[in-house]
């Protein structure tokens, strides 16, 4: 029986598949971290807990104009093997190796660089600037918190400069 991971070349690849082999891919892209985790190190229960979720995401999205932002790079790993990147997979976290996280220098398919987790994006994400264009930078809606003025916020707190 031929892999089904053989066959999936982009995102747009998991629209052909049935039901059943979309969870047999499933089973597939989990043996293919637990076996990359094992010899490279890395993310494993983050990974292996997001693989139907991104699968999903893929799969209704076109995620070339729909971009799929990772909060927790931690949980990219079925998103690299799903865009293109599954026959380098095992050179995660080497050496000129794929990188661990989300990287915009890998793929169109990432359009931010992401390091550990929970990247906070000061604005919508409708304005925000796109590889390739798209957003327009505009600074976040009145009101809105942004992250320097959240940090600010909670010195003044701790120092009770703040009356919160």
């Amino acid at each position: 029986m031929s892999k089904l991971l053989d066959r999936i070349h982009s995102p747009e690849d998991l629209r052909s598949l049935t039901p059943e082999e979309l969870r047999r891919l499933s089973v597939e892209i989990r043996t293919l971290i637990i076996r990359t985790v094992s010899e490279n190190g890395g993310h494993l229960a983050s990974n292996l807990g997001a693989v139907e979720l991104t699968i999903a995401l893929h799969y209704v999205f076109p995620s070339l104009n729909d971009r799929i932002v990772w909060d927790v790079g931690h949980q990219s790993y079925t998103h690299k093997i799903l865009t293109g990147r599954s026959d380098q997979i095992g050179t995660i976290r080497t050496q000129g190796g794929l990188s661990g996280f989300p990287n915009r220098e890998e793929s169109p398919y990432d359009p931010f660089t992401v390091g550990h987790a929970s990247i906070i994006l000061p604005r919508p994400p409708a304005t925000l600037t796109l590889p390739g264009g798209g957003g327009g930078g505009a600074p976040p809606p009145p009101g809105r918190r942004t992250r320097q003025r959240c940090c600010r916020d909670r010195r003044r707190r701790a120092d009770g400069r703040l009356g919160v």
